[in-house]
C-alpha cells in the first residue's frame, strides 16, 4: 500500500489542506493520506489551540473521506515533532509499505533545515505541490 503522510500545526485545518487531501486520493498517489497534527512544529510557536483540539478538529473535517484519516502519534508523543520521527514510526508499523510526504511548495524551501532530511527522503518519496490559486484551495500536484 503507499501511505501520503501531511503533516502540520493544523491551527487550523483549513480549505487548503482538505484540497490537498483530496488531490493526493483523486489523483491516486497514495490509497490513504494520514493527516498528523503536530504537537509543536519545530518550524513555529505554540499552536493556539491544544493538541487535542487540533486532532478532533482533523477528525471532523475528514469525516466522510474515505482514504483520509488523522495519525495522532506527534500529540501523543508531546514535545516537539519532527517528520522523521514520525515516519520511522509509520516504517515500524507498515514495514511492507511505500510512503510518501506531502508538501506544499512553501516548506519547500526550509527543507534542508528539517531534522535529517537525508532520513526523511530515504523514508518517503516527497511530494511538492504548487499553489494554483491565491486561496490556495486547489493544488498542482508533481509529475511521478
Amino acid at each position: 500500500m503507499i501511505r501520503a503522510l501531511l503533516g502540520g500545526s493544523f491551527d487550523p485545518l483549513h480549505n487548503g489542506h482538505l484540497a490537498l487531501v483530496a488531490a493526493v486520493l483523486e489523483r491516486g498517489l497514495a490509497e490513504q493520506v494520514l493527516v498528523a497534527p503536530a504537537n509543536r512544529s519545530p518550524h513555529k510557536g505554540s499552536p493556539v489551540a491544544s493538541g487535542a483540539h487540533r486532532l478532533r478538529m482533523a477528525e471532523l473535517a475528514l469525516a466522510g473521506i474515505p482514504g483520509a484519516e488523522v495519525w495522532p502519534a506527534e500529540v501523543e508523543r508531546g514535545g516537539i515533532s519532527y517528520t522523521v520521527d514520525t515516519l520511522t514510526e509509520l516504517g515500524r508499523r507498515w514495514p511492507a509499505d511505500r510512503f510518501r510526504l506531502v508538501l506544499g511548495a512553501d516548506n519547500l524551501a526550509t527543507f534542508a533545515s528539517w531534522r535529517q532530511p537525508e532520513k526523511v527522503l530515504a523514508g518517503a518519496e516527497v511530494l511538492v505541490f504548487a499553489r494554483s490559486d491565491d486561496e490556495g484551495v486547489t493544488w498542482t500536484p508533481p509529475t511521478l
